[in-house]
């Protein structure tokens, strides 16, 4: 891994154990991300189950357009 020379000795400015300072952003990084993707699948989950529950109710609205598409004798 290399860093910019500046970027080095502005980090110096805080601390004084660079290996730290970068290991604790490093963490502080991947739990974001993290916590991010799971609140993304959260999300899309949330939205996949109200849709599925609106198909439920209402039926597919394009069917009645499209069953020239749909196999033989399927019946929504």
């Amino acid at each position: 891994m290399t860093l910019n020379e500046d970027l080095v000795r502005a980090v110096r400015e805080h601390t004084d154990n660079l290996s730290d300072y970068v290991e604790k952003l490093l963490i502080s990084a991947v739990e974001e991300e993290r916590r991010r993707k799971a609140e993304d699948e959260r999300h899309w989950a949330e939205v996949c189950d109200s849709w599925n529950e609106f198909h439920a109710k209402q039926g597919n609205f394009a069917d009645e357009h499209n069953r020239h598409l749909l196999p033989d004798g399927y019946i929504p």
